[in-house]
This record gives C-alpha cells, sequence and structure tokens, in this order.
C-alpha cells in the first residue's frame, strides 16, 4: 500500500496559491524596486547609470531575485567590456600584424562575440521591443495609444449614430 492521496481541493488551493505569489518560492519572486543590487566593478559611469535604470524600470518585474541577478550583472559587465572595446577598437580599426601584414583589430572580433551575448540577455530580460513583445510587457505608449484609439473610436460613434462607421 502506498501513502493516501491528498485530496484534489488542497492540490488545487496550492496551485492557487503559488500563481497569485503567496508561498512562493523566493526565487519566483520579483525583485523589490528599492532593493537595487549592488552594480558589478564596470568602468564606465553610464554602464552604472544603466544598472539604476534597469533596476528602477518595469522591466524588472520579469527578473527572479535569486536566480537572474548573476544573469543581469553578466549583461552589464559585457555591455562595459563591449563599449570599452569599441572605444579601444576605433583608434585603430587595422593594426600591424606579427609578419607586418596589416591585420583587423583583435578587440573588434571580441566585440562579435560580446555581442552574442549580449542579445541573448537582452531578450531574456525585455531589453528589446521584440523580446518585450514576447515575454508579454506591454509598453506605457503602446497602451496610451490604443486607449486614445479607442476613446476616438467611441467619441466617433455616439456622433456618428449607431450602425455608422467614418473611415
Amino acid at each position: 500500500m502506498g501513502r493516501p492521496r491528498k485530496p484534489q481541493a488542497e492540490k488545487a488551493d496550492k496551485r492557487i496559491r503559488h500563481r497569485v505569489g503567496e508561498g512562493a518560492p523566493s526565487d519566483l519572486r520579483a525583485v523589490d524596486r528599492f532593493e537595487v543590487p549592488d552594480c558589478p566593478n564596470v568602468e564606465l559611469a553610464e554602464i552604472r547609470e544603466w544598472w539604476q535604470a534597469f533596476w528602477s524600470s518595469d522591466l524588472v518585474a520579469v527578473v527572479g531575485a535569486d536566480t537572474d541577478i548573476p544573469a543581469v550583472r553578466r549583461l552589464a559587465t559585457l555591455l562595459d567590456l563591449r563599449e570599452r572595446a569599441l572605444r579601444a577598437a576605433q583608434e585603430n580599426m587595422m593594426i600591424v600584424g606579427s609578419t607586418g601584414q596589416m591585420v583587423e583589430n583583435p578587440l573588434a572580433k571580441a566585440m562579435s562575440r560580446y555581442d552574442v551575448e549580449i542579445r541573448n540577455l537582452e531578450d531574456r530580460f525585455g531589453l528589446t521591443p521584440r523580446a518585450r513583445l514576447n515575454l508579454g510587457v506591454q509598453l506605457g505608449q503602446a497602451r496610451k495609444s490604443l486607449e486614445d484609439m479607442m476613446k476616438v473610436t467611441r467619441d466617433d460613434d455616439e456622433d456618428a449614430g449607431p450602425g455608422v462607421i467614418d473611415i
């Protein structure tokens, strides 16, 4: 004999509590907007500003507090590395190779590798318009525009009377 099964009502109650956040594991809760994690050690002030802006935005709702912070830190570090590599490579796009020939600056190749990982992380955290749509994060402007269009449509419907649509 096995152990007795839980009544179905208890199972359903537990699923509902987890969906709305009560009793949810800590790694599934959104990071509190007022608890900004420490910025990784980056050289550029603009990346530190990006860090603060990210944690004060609505996008923080898709970040799991315990599990995603290392990935966001990695993104900030990669953004810093890429920007510094870009600045250095712009000074010398071509350099003298080991046998005296002109070759592309290795920093340009490094930037390509950084870009791949940066794109993946940006998509994961909804930092591009397409990623936000895929994540279901609504843009405030899109919502406002839709509400404005619906208001205009309602106003036009009242003016035109029933069954008449102005195009």
